[in-house]
Protein backbone atom coordinates (compact mmCIF):
# COMPACT_ATOMS: atom_id res chain seq x y z
CA UNK A 1 0.00 0.00 0.00
CA UNK A 2 1.69 3.73 -1.35
CA UNK A 3 1.88 5.70 1.85
CA UNK A 4 0.15 8.91 0.84
CA UNK A 5 2.33 10.89 2.91
CA UNK A 6 5.28 10.44 0.49
CA UNK A 7 8.58 9.38 1.64
CA UNK A 8 8.90 12.59 4.23
CA UNK A 9 6.54 11.81 6.89
CA UNK A 10 5.49 13.20 10.72
CA UNK A 11 5.30 10.13 13.58
CA UNK A 12 4.82 10.49 16.70
CA UNK A 13 6.09 9.51 19.86
CA UNK A 14 5.66 9.52 22.92
CA UNK A 15 8.44 9.57 25.25
CA UNK A 16 8.98 10.33 29.42
CA UNK A 17 5.07 11.47 29.70
CA UNK A 18 5.49 14.05 26.63
CA UNK A 19 4.03 13.56 23.06
CA UNK A 20 7.10 14.83 20.53
CA UNK A 21 6.95 14.27 16.14
CA UNK A 22 10.09 13.14 14.71
CA UNK A 23 10.19 13.24 10.91
CA UNK A 24 11.03 10.07 9.09
CA UNK A 25 12.23 9.78 5.66
CA UNK A 26 12.58 6.64 3.62
CA UNK A 27 16.42 6.85 1.52
CA UNK A 28 15.07 3.84 -0.83
CA UNK A 29 12.80 6.25 -2.47
CA UNK A 30 15.13 8.74 -2.85
CA UNK A 31 18.15 6.83 -3.98
CA UNK A 32 16.88 5.67 -7.14
CA UNK A 33 16.01 9.08 -8.93
CA UNK A 34 19.43 10.51 -7.62
CA UNK A 35 21.13 7.59 -9.37
CA UNK A 36 19.28 8.73 -12.72
CA UNK A 37 20.35 12.16 -12.11
CA UNK A 38 24.12 11.42 -12.01
CA UNK A 39 23.44 8.30 -14.99
CA UNK A 40 22.07 11.37 -17.36
CA UNK A 41 24.49 13.74 -16.18
CA UNK A 42 27.08 11.21 -17.35
CA UNK A 43 25.10 10.63 -21.10
CA UNK A 44 24.85 14.10 -21.48
CA UNK A 45 28.39 15.02 -20.91
CA UNK A 46 29.60 11.78 -23.00
CA UNK A 47 27.74 12.86 -26.05
CA UNK A 48 28.75 16.68 -25.62
CA UNK A 49 32.31 15.48 -25.50
CA UNK A 50 31.86 13.45 -28.32
CA UNK A 51 30.55 16.05 -30.59
CA UNK A 52 33.02 18.18 -29.89
CA UNK A 53 35.81 15.71 -30.78
CA UNK A 54 33.94 15.40 -34.55
CA UNK A 55 32.91 18.74 -35.02
CA UNK A 56 35.14 20.70 -35.75
CA UNK A 57 34.86 23.03 -32.53
CA UNK A 58 37.89 24.06 -30.94
CA UNK A 59 39.17 21.37 -27.98
CA UNK A 60 40.76 23.08 -24.93
CA UNK A 61 44.32 21.05 -23.99
CA UNK A 62 46.15 21.21 -21.02
CA UNK A 63 49.91 22.03 -20.86
CA UNK A 64 53.11 21.90 -17.87
CA UNK A 65 55.49 23.78 -20.16
CA UNK A 66 57.86 26.27 -19.40
CA UNK A 67 57.21 29.87 -20.59
CA UNK A 68 53.39 28.94 -21.93
CA UNK A 69 49.98 29.54 -20.09
CA UNK A 70 48.60 26.39 -18.71
CA UNK A 71 45.54 25.99 -21.74
CA UNK A 72 45.53 25.42 -25.23
CA UNK A 73 43.30 24.93 -27.80
CA UNK A 74 43.13 22.18 -30.50
CA UNK A 75 41.74 23.30 -33.62
CA UNK A 76 40.79 22.23 -37.21
CA UNK A 77 42.32 24.34 -40.57
CA UNK A 78 42.48 23.94 -44.03
CA UNK A 79 46.24 22.08 -43.61
CA UNK A 80 44.70 19.94 -41.05
CA UNK A 81 44.53 20.05 -37.12
CA UNK A 82 46.49 22.46 -35.32
CA UNK A 83 47.64 23.47 -31.60
CA UNK A 84 47.03 27.12 -30.84
CA UNK A 85 48.90 28.26 -27.58
CA UNK A 86 49.94 31.46 -25.68
CA UNK A 87 53.05 32.31 -24.33
CA UNK A 88 52.93 34.09 -20.70
CA UNK A 89 53.80 37.23 -22.50
CA UNK A 90 50.79 36.74 -24.24
CA UNK A 91 52.55 35.64 -27.88
CA UNK A 92 50.46 33.04 -29.89
CA UNK A 93 51.66 29.96 -31.48
CA UNK A 94 50.85 27.51 -33.61
CA UNK A 95 52.05 24.25 -33.98
CA UNK A 96 51.35 20.79 -35.81
CA UNK A 97 50.38 17.94 -34.17
CA UNK A 98 54.44 16.84 -34.67
CA UNK A 99 55.77 19.76 -33.52
CA UNK A 100 53.37 19.64 -30.55
CA UNK A 101 54.02 15.95 -29.60
CA UNK A 102 58.35 17.21 -29.99
CA UNK A 103 57.77 19.85 -27.53
CA UNK A 104 55.89 17.89 -25.59
CA UNK A 105 58.51 15.18 -24.78
CA UNK A 106 61.07 18.28 -24.66
CA UNK A 107 59.13 19.31 -21.84
CA UNK A 108 59.53 15.90 -20.45
CA UNK A 109 62.80 14.78 -20.23
CA UNK A 110 64.40 18.91 -19.35
CA UNK A 111 62.01 18.64 -16.38
CA UNK A 112 63.41 17.92 -12.61
CA UNK A 113 62.69 14.61 -11.20
CA UNK A 114 60.98 15.99 -8.51
CA UNK A 115 58.94 17.49 -11.37
CA UNK A 116 58.24 14.81 -13.36
CA UNK A 117 56.80 12.98 -9.95
CA UNK A 118 54.41 15.31 -9.36
CA UNK A 119 53.63 15.77 -13.30
CA UNK A 120 53.87 19.65 -12.95
CA UNK A 121 56.18 22.06 -13.99
CA UNK A 122 57.91 24.89 -12.44
CA UNK A 123 58.02 26.14 -8.62
CA UNK A 124 54.37 27.06 -8.42
CA UNK A 125 53.09 23.55 -9.73
CA UNK A 126 55.30 22.30 -7.17
CA UNK A 127 53.98 24.53 -4.40
CA UNK A 128 50.56 23.32 -5.58
CA UNK A 129 51.40 20.19 -4.79
CA UNK A 130 52.83 20.44 -1.54
CA UNK A 131 49.61 22.87 -0.88
CA UNK A 132 47.45 19.51 -1.43
CA UNK A 133 49.30 17.10 0.51
CA UNK A 134 49.20 19.47 3.23
CA UNK A 135 45.64 19.19 3.00
CA UNK A 136 45.51 15.36 2.91
CA UNK A 137 47.24 14.97 5.68
CA UNK A 138 45.13 16.93 7.68
CA UNK A 139 42.06 15.33 6.44
CA UNK A 140 43.23 11.71 7.09
CA UNK A 141 45.12 13.35 10.50
CA UNK A 142 41.11 13.99 11.80
CA UNK A 143 40.56 9.57 11.56
CA UNK A 144 44.16 9.99 13.76
CA UNK A 145 42.70 12.26 16.55
CA UNK A 146 39.55 10.25 16.67
CA UNK A 147 40.59 7.29 17.23
CA UNK A 148 43.09 8.38 20.01
CA UNK A 149 40.72 9.93 22.02
CA UNK A 150 38.72 7.19 21.70
CA UNK A 151 41.30 4.63 22.85
CA UNK A 152 41.61 7.02 25.87
CA UNK A 153 38.28 7.06 26.56
CA UNK A 154 37.39 3.48 26.18
CA UNK A 155 34.70 4.33 24.04
CA UNK A 156 34.12 5.39 20.24
CA UNK A 157 33.00 9.17 19.97
CA UNK A 158 33.54 11.98 17.67
CA UNK A 159 34.94 15.24 19.54
CA UNK A 160 34.93 18.54 17.81
CA UNK A 161 38.32 18.71 16.63
CA UNK A 162 36.98 16.18 14.23
CA UNK A 163 34.90 18.33 12.64
CA UNK A 164 37.57 21.08 12.24
CA UNK A 165 39.99 19.29 10.89
CA UNK A 166 37.58 17.63 8.37
CA UNK A 167 36.79 21.16 7.30
CA UNK A 168 40.19 22.60 7.14
CA UNK A 169 41.78 19.25 5.12
CA UNK A 170 38.43 19.45 2.81
CA UNK A 171 39.33 23.43 1.97
CA UNK A 172 42.77 22.64 1.42
CA UNK A 173 42.16 19.90 -0.73
CA UNK A 174 39.01 21.59 -2.78
CA UNK A 175 41.60 24.35 -3.83
CA UNK A 176 44.03 21.77 -4.50
CA UNK A 177 41.68 20.08 -7.09
CA UNK A 178 40.02 23.49 -8.75
CA UNK A 179 43.92 24.17 -9.82
CA UNK A 180 44.09 20.52 -10.78
CA UNK A 181 40.48 21.24 -12.55
CA UNK A 182 39.64 17.65 -11.19
CA UNK A 183 35.84 17.41 -11.38
CA UNK A 184 35.95 14.02 -8.89
CA UNK A 185 37.86 15.90 -6.28
CA UNK A 186 36.19 18.99 -6.46
CA UNK A 187 32.54 17.10 -6.06
CA UNK A 188 33.63 15.01 -3.31
CA UNK A 189 34.69 17.95 -1.61
CA UNK A 190 32.20 20.39 -1.94
CA UNK A 191 29.67 18.06 -0.40
CA UNK A 192 31.67 17.36 2.71
CA UNK A 193 32.40 20.81 3.49
CA UNK A 194 28.41 21.30 3.59
CA UNK A 195 27.93 18.52 6.50
CA UNK A 196 31.41 19.54 8.27
CA UNK A 197 29.81 22.84 8.46
CA UNK A 198 26.64 21.30 9.79
CA UNK A 199 28.10 19.61 12.78
CA UNK A 200 29.82 22.44 13.87
CA UNK A 201 27.01 24.47 13.94
CA UNK A 202 24.86 22.05 15.53
CA UNK A 203 27.45 21.60 18.45
CA UNK A 204 27.65 25.54 18.84
CA UNK A 205 23.64 25.21 19.37
CA UNK A 206 24.17 22.38 21.69
CA UNK A 207 26.68 23.92 24.00
CA UNK A 208 24.83 27.40 23.85
CA UNK A 209 21.98 25.81 25.21
CA UNK A 210 23.67 24.10 28.06
CA UNK A 211 25.18 27.02 28.95
CA UNK A 212 21.57 28.67 29.12
CA UNK A 213 19.98 25.65 31.15
CA UNK A 214 21.09 24.69 34.82
CA UNK A 215 22.63 21.31 34.32
CA UNK A 216 21.00 20.20 37.73
CA UNK A 217 17.53 21.31 36.79
CA UNK A 218 15.48 18.05 36.24
CA UNK A 219 12.52 18.00 32.77
CA UNK A 220 9.37 18.69 34.10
Amino acid sequence: MIDPRGPFRTERRRSAGRLTYTAGMQPSRLFLPIVLAFALSACLAASAGASVGGGGVPVMVTLRWDGYRDTGTLVQTDAGPRYDLIRNDGTPERLTPDEFAARSLQSQTVRAPLERLFNVSGAIGIAWVLFGLAGQVVFTGRMVVQWLISERRKESVVPPIFWWLSLGGSAMLLCYFLWRQDIVGILGQSLGLGIYVRNLVLIRNTARKHLAVDPEASPA
